[in-house]
């Protein structure tokens, strides 16, 4: 039996979001950032595509908007 995915805090971006900067030269994108996060932390495709509430927006996209801010 497999356990539910589970999206981590969005504290837990804190991190992985400034690594994703450095990466990035400086700056990026929003959708860059989300990339690079998802590379460093390798978030499956699974972990990826849980929606917030109904959507359309993803829970790890919402937790990075919080993060970057």
């Amino acid at each position: 039996m497999s356990l539910p995915v589970s999206v981590p805090k969005y504290d837990d971006f804190f991190e992985p979001t400034w690594k994703a900067l450095t990466m990035l030269g400086g700056s990026g994108t929003t959708q860059e950032i989300y990339d690079k996060v998802c590379e460093i932390e390798s978030y499956s495709e699974e972990l990826q595509s849980i929606l917030h509430k109904e959507g359309p927006q993803t829970e790890i996209s919402y937790r990075l908007a919080w993060a970057r801010t």
